[in-house]
């Protein structure tokens, strides 16, 4: 595509984690894109319904201890095999010393269904999509994934304040632009995005979405996509987690 800031890449998470997932992917995230900006950080968090006996992260830690000495391991869902949900997924069992399966679904709409229904113990959603059955109280939201608290859900602890390490990346959207483009031009595109990403009335909504809204400009985008091409590369490896397509 010509870099003339006409064409851009509106893209999220997935363009680091390719990389590590997939045998070859047809870019580099690095040599081929310029970041312009990005646009928000997503929210997830690890749900069970409100009737569970598990009250904490702790509680469930110590559940999926019990369960398994009595060769019933608890489950948890995700919106599908090699997905971020997953990955958040083995993670936690990795690093709270646990087994848990793991039921992979088409869509996250599908996994709340069922867990709302009782079909999965626990799951991994965005509190977008979580937001309507947390506010009827059908459901009790365990731990965040993240460095930092929700604005949204600021009583609910992120996982390394729960004691589990390595669940602190969380999923983002952004804009990138062909290798090439002028600066000029990268720079008007960020800070126009930035002021609109900032307007009280734009921020209310993507929060009421559990999407956090950063308006991190080129050289921050740049910084943060290097950093998290790292931290995806790292933690998939170590997981030895591979997609199926």
């Amino acid at each position: 595509a010509p870099a003339d800031g006409y064409t851009l890449l509106s893209t999220f998470t997935s363009l680091v984690q390719a990389p590590a997932l997939l045998p070859k992917v047809p870019w580099d995230p690095e040599r081929d894109f310029v970041p312009v900006v990005q646009f928000i950080r997503s929210e997830v968090v690890l749900l069970v319904r409100s009737d569970s006996p598990y009250k904490t992260l702790a509680e469930f830690i110590e559940g999926a201890k019990l369960a398994k000495a009595r060769g019933l391991p608890l489950n948890y869902a995700s919106f599908g095999n090699a997905s971020s949900f997953h990955i958040y997924g083995e993670a936690l069992k990795r690093g709270a010393g646990i087994d848990l399966t793991h039921i992979p679904y088409k869509g996250e709409a599908a996994s709340i269904v069922d867990l709302l229904s009782g079909q999965v113990v626990s799951s991994f959603n965005s509190i977008g999509t979580a937001m309507p059955h947390l506010k009827s109280g059908k459901v009790r939201p365990l731990a965040l994934v993240g460095a930092t608290r929700s604005k949204v859900l600021p009583e609910v602890p992120t996982f390394g304040e729960a004691g589990v390490p390595n669940l602190d990346t969380s999923g983002w959207f952004g804009m990138l632009a062909p290798t090439g483009t002028p600066r000029a031009i990268v720079d008007k595109i960020a800070t126009d995005t930035a002021q609109i990403l900032a307007l009280p009335e734009v921020v209310e909504v993507l929060r009421g979405q559990g999407l956090e809204p950063t308006g991190l400009g080129p050289d921050a985008f740049a910084r943060f996509l290097r950093e998290d091409l790292v931290r995806w590369r790292t933690l998939i490896s170590d997981l030895g987690i591979k997609s199926e397509n």
